[in-house]
């Protein structure tokens, strides 16, 4: 997870969590620099069935303009399809209970 923290710090040192403090690791023990960037959009990643095109930190991957995304984006088949993933780093058990009625649906909902 990553936050974005506004006073007494500056542009890298202003991104605080647990993928700062993992990209901070790595670019020490591997020599590279790095520079936190927000898309262009302002947005994540989402697939325009539309357009045919991808839009945020995934269309900016795609193009190159972006090295590597560095933030809490789940995987789905969809962004598979055309980036790479990192094996898992940190699984949470966050979840959402809310009443209402029993419905067996799909019950193969998770895969």
């Amino acid at each position: 997870f990553a936050f974005f923290e506004t006073e007494n710090c500056e542009w890298n040192d202003c991104w605080t969590g647990i993928c700062p403090d993992l990209v901070r690791r790595l670019s020490e023990d591997l020599g590279f620099t790095y520079v936190y960037i927000t898309p262009e959009d302002g947005k994540v990643g989402g697939y325009n069935q539309m357009t045919n095109k991808w839009d945020g930190m995934i269309s900016e991957l795609i193009s190159e303009k972006i090295d590597m995304i560095t933030f809490q984006l789940s995987i789905s088949s969809a962004r598979e399809e055309v980036i790479e993933f990192t094996s898992s780093f940190m699984d949470s058990a966050i979840a959402a209970v809310v009443k209402g009625h029993y419905n067996i649906g799909n019950s193969y909902f998770f895969l």
